[in-house]
């Protein structure tokens, strides 16, 4: 479709993980009082890679696309990428809530308090998002009335279900 696409591997996940760099905290006592947890550090890693592509871009449009359990990360990231286009996230049927017992690699301190991913979601509006795969975990109504709010409820698409390919490259040209 004539898009440049950047794929990138997050702190500490895929084939070129760099073998220098600290593990997941896991069981340090109080570690995220002071340093960065790992959902920190790969949206971290997902906001500098948008803006390279800001960059370098030409003045063409950057979209983000999150996939499986890099969906939630990059609704994170998309928070600080008000330039971006399109958004295309995978909510990999994930919320975060006061009961859940995470992997200390999902582990976002303070994310529960300030409203899950159903509150960043919202700062999302008035870009155009297209948010699938929700399932029973991600509660879109703030999300939904955030964009009514912003008078831009036909920017918004939800899905429960997950979206094929062919679905979310429609949602990018659209």
């Amino acid at each position: 479709k004539g898009h440049a696409v950047l794929v990138i591997d997050p702190y500490l996940l895929g084939e070129n993980r760099n073998p220098f760099a600290a593990s997941a905290p896991g069981a340090i006592s109080h570690f995220t009082c002071y340093n960065r947890s790992t959902t920190a550090e790969r949206v971290q890693d997902i906001t500098d890679a948008l803006a390279l592509l800001q960059e370098h871009s030409e003045k063409r449009p950057v979209n983000l696309v999150g996939l499986g359990s890099a969906g939630p990360l990059c609704l994170l990231a998309r928070t600080q990428a008000a330039f971006v286009a399109k958004t295309a996230i995978d909510a990999n049927e994930f919320d975060y809530r006061a009961d859940a017992d995470l992997p200390a690699e999902q582990v976002l301190p303070g994310i529960v308090r300030l409203g899950g991913l159903r509150a960043v979601g919202c700062l999302a509006a008035p870009g155009r998002l297209f948010l699938h795969n929700t399932g029973d975990g991600l509660d879109t109504t703030w999300i939904e009335e955030a964009y009514r709010l912003d008078g831009a409820e036909k920017k918004l698409s939800v899905s429960r279900q997950a979206a094929s390919g062919e679905q979310i490259v429609t949602a990018l040209s659209d």
